[in-house]
């Protein structure tokens, strides 16, 4: 029997699953000689795959239908702007993939997935910016247009092909990293006194692509970057509609969180042309061209638990596998209390992230973001529920009463602030006031103090 008759065969075999040299010569009934001479003429078709902790490698097909190369490099931008490559992601035949890295400060990026690896994962569009992007490219890229009808393979063809600014440190493929690196001999000359003038067309814009409508009510924003090397999420709203009341009180939760020790994203609010805006700092951005490792607990969690059932639980599992320090748990569970004493029932495992270590395998809390009384916020079509004071429990079970005790002051005061804000409506004004009362008295009752 021929070599191309053997390769036929192996290629046959390794569908969907992925053999040992030795598993694959045995089903074959060849040699191992014979196998490396055809595994040799499969050139890109077959790729070895190497698991940590597994001594034996494997064969693995190579997938043949992708539209862009079934291997791509994976590299990293650091603090300094540079880029490198760390490593390649090999797209297998069944949907798995498969990371590799030689280095040992990226060792822990390596491994086999049965779908894509964590990191990219994160990486890939979402929420109303990936929207944004989804409309703006998916014809260049013949993508659907609808972000809900992308399967993992069109992320990674968006990924390998324009995902340059993305969140983390990580970038896949060569088209990417020259985009991003053409994007980092730009910077901005907008300036902190010009920025009000820019943002209003940015919204325009959006307005204009968009029909006026955000899905599902969500909050809409966009990426900005300023003359001072500052990479910005903004959000905005009408001046004084709900949602612009909702971005002062994200303001109050952040800054609130940071005066406590938490880590906290910086945010700032401020109004011009109507409309309100509430920047906050990108911190896996450092200066102009700079970048710092991110994952989503979502990403980490479906990897390795696959629960996603609250933020406290997720946070003791991980401190329970050493994956996270007890500190940074516990900051967790802080964060989950405080929390639902604010009324944010929109605490999903996208809006909790982690600094990722890659040579260790362990994660540290990265800064808060999207914390605010989403229980008041506008719905699809824009409607408003109404503004009744919050029924506090303690609903998660993985808080510690500790817990709740420690942010009771902290959630009292937040809403005693949000009650004394010029920016906020009367009505708002007057359910704060009420919540302020509610949170004290309700978790004295517990006895948590």
């Amino acid at each position: 029997m021929s070599i191309s008759e053997h390769l036929t065969n192996l290629q046959r075999a390794l569908r969907g699953r992925r053999l040992t040299a030795e598993e694959a010569a045995r089903l074959l009934g060849i040699s191992q000689p014979t196998l490396s001479r055809t595994v040799r003429a499969a050139g890109s078709q077959v790729t070895v795959v190497r698991q940590p902790g597994v001594r034996t490698p494997s064969y693995a097909l190579l997938r043949g239908d992708l539209p862009i190369a079934a291997r791509q490099p994976l590299y990293r931008i650091d603090e300094q702007g540079r880029l490198s490559q760390i490593g390649e992601v090999a797209f297998l035949d069944g949907g798995a993939s498969h990371v590799h890295c030689e280095d040992a400060s990226h060792r822990t990026l390596k491994g086999l997935h049965e779908g894509l690896p964590p990191f990219l994962r994160t990486m890939m569009p979402s929420g109303f910016v990936g929207r944004e992007l989804v409309r703006f490219h998916h014809r260049v890229l013949g993508l659907p247009p609808s972000l809900r009808d992308w399967s993992d393979d069109h992320h990674v063809v968006f990924l390998a092909r324009q995902g340059f600014d993305t969140p983390g440190d990580l970038v896949l493929g060569p088209d990417a990293a020259n985009h991003a690196l053409a994007a980092s001999d730009f910077e901005s000359l907008v300036t902190d006194n010009e920025r009000g003038t820019w943002y209003r067309d940015s919204v325009l814009a959006q307005a204009d692509q968009a029909g006026g409508a955000s899905a599902g009510g969500e909050q809409p924003k966009f990426l900005f970057n300023l003359a001072d090397g500052r990479h910005l999420l903004v959000k905005y709203a009408p001046a004084g509609s709900r949602w612009a009341e909702l971005l002062a009180c994200e303001s109050i939760a952040l800054a609130m969180l940071s005066a406590q020790g938490l880590p906290a994203a910086r945010a700032y609010w401020f109004e011009s042309h109507g409309m309100c805006y509430l920047e906050v700092d990108r911190f896996d951005r450092v200066g102009h061209h700079g970048r710092r490792p991110f994952i989503s607990a979502g990403a980490v969690d479906d990897e390795l638990f696959g629960r996603r059932d609250s933020w406290a639980a997720f946070a003791r599992r991980c401190a329970e596998a050493h994956l996270l320090s007890a500190l940074d748990a516990r900051r967790i569970e802080t964060l989950a209390a405080f929390g639902a004493l604010i009324g944010n029932n929109d605490m999903h495992f996208e809006n909790l992230g982690l600094v990722p270590d890659y040579a260790r395998g362990t994660y540290a809390l990265a800064p808060a973001y999207d914390m605010l009384p989403m229980r008041y916020a506008p719905a699809a079509g824009g409607i408003e529920p109404e503004l009744q004071p919050l029924s506090f429990s303690i609903g998660d079970a993985a808080i510690p009463l500790a817990r709740w005790s420690e942010t009771r002051p902290w959630a009292a005061a937040y809403w005693q602030r949000v009650a004394a804000d010029a920016r906020m409506s009367a009505g708002l004004r007057q359910v704060a006031a009420r919540n302020a009362e509610a949170v004290d008295s309700h978790l004295s009752r517990l006895g948590a103090s």
